[in-house]
């Protein structure tokens, strides 16, 4: 790398954002302050006092103050030395090497969209199968971390969903894949809940038709999720309030067949006698 492009940096690199000087994209959570600028500033300084091996001894410093905060469990501070590694620098084995770790300290850190990020980045950048796997897992499993419940919108539910599921069926023999179907049955039961709420409130506000087609959805999409019963109690109630006495009798029926010992066959059958 010529000293012109150091000279660039130096004159940026406290006045404008990262992007402006090589980085190809920003981040979510991991903001580049004007400290970690300063340290850059820094050893990119001291660098050029050995106009020998510039980038090797810029790289090796950038790679030191990264291991110094994740000694100090700080991942954050130490994620954006790695990322500074690999966005100022071609392709060199400890490029290669910060690039494949810096996902994975993003997401020690909990940035999980930042760890999205730079597993993909990792994965362009630096195809292989075997660290392909694990970029993908460790996107899968920031996936997951970002759903946010039930009550909230589910576009993070539905990324995780359609990862953890092409994961199951791209790696059916990774070590890990006991974790993925966990994670995958809690996510499914996530969104089948949101639904089950949308039905839930209808129901609450009187529109029984569109409480029952929203539990329908439940009970038909999410067969195998813990929705199902209080979904079909819903259904009950519905076809109570709109006059459908044999509809509600099949709700009840499949509540007895399928979930005799739940909660919700007891509150059905109350509801079949009002």
């Amino acid at each position: 790398m010529s000293w012109l492009r150091y000279v660039g940096i130096l004159a940026l690199i406290l006045v404008t954002p990262l992007t402006s000087y090589g980085f190809s994209f920003s981040f979510e959570s991991l903001k580049f302050g004007g400290c970690e600028r300063l340290q850059i500033k820094k050893i990119i300084d001291e660098a050029a006092q050995n106009p020998v091996n510039k980038d090797a001894v810029i790289m090796a410093d950038l790679r030191a103050k990264a291991d110094a905060f994740a000694a100090k469990n700080d991942y954050c501070r130490g994620t954006k030395y790695l990322v500074a590694i690999t966005q100022l620098f071609y392709y060199t084995p400890t490029v290669h090497e910060a690039g494949l770790l810096a996902p994975q300290w993003a997401y020690k850190a909990t940035y999980y969209r930042d760890a999205v990020q730079l597993a993909q980045q990792a994965i362009e950048k630096y195809p292989d199968p075997k660290t392909d796997e694990e970029m993908h897992l460790l996107i899968a499993r920031s996936l997951f971390n970002m759903i946010r419940g039930p009550e909230n919108d589910q576009t993070d539910t539905d990324n995780a969903i359609a990862k953890l599921v092409w994961f199951e069926e791209t790696y059916p023999k990774n070590p890990e894949i006991q974790e993925v179907k966990g994670m995958l049955r809690d996510a499914v039961n996530t969104r089948s809940a949101y639904e089950l709420n949308i039905g839930k409130f209808y129901l609450k506000k009187k529109k029984y038709m569109a409480a029952a087609h929203r539990c329908f959805g439940v009970i038909n999409n999410y067969q195998s999720t813990t929705s199902v019963p209080e979904a079909l109690f819903c259904m009950t109630k519905s076809y109570m309030g709109l006059g459908k006495k044999d509809e509600a009798e099949a709700s009840v029926a499949l509540l007895r067949q399928n979930f005799p010992e739940s909660e919700w066959l007891e509150k059905s059958v109350k509801a079949l006698e009002k």
